[in-house]
């Protein structure tokens, strides 16, 4: 409950983080005297490179994750208990 509401934008705010920094790698190389040609070049591997994203996935019913992972081990119908 409590975890997705600070989960949720600890996430967006990471990549939004990790974006800016990568950004600001990529400008301190052409920092110093204005060449034409490198300002071309850091432009185009900024534009050039994917930001990173994050998006909320909503959560799957429990019967289908159990489904899932009875799938995945093998096991096509669930277990019964013996009493």
């Amino acid at each position: 409950d409590k975890s997705s509401r600070k989960n949720i934008p600890l996430r967006k705010r990471l990549a939004n983080k990790a974006n800016r920094h990568a950004a600001q790698q990529r400008l301190g190389e052409a920092a110093g005297l204005v060449d034409s040609e490198r300002a071309e070049r850091t432009e185009e591997r900024l534009r050039g490179s994917r930001p990173k994203v994050w998006r909320k996935v909503p959560d799957l019913p429990l019967g289908e994750v159990l489904d899932l992972k009875r799938e995945r081990a093998g096991r096509p119908e669930p277990r019964r208990r013996v009493r």
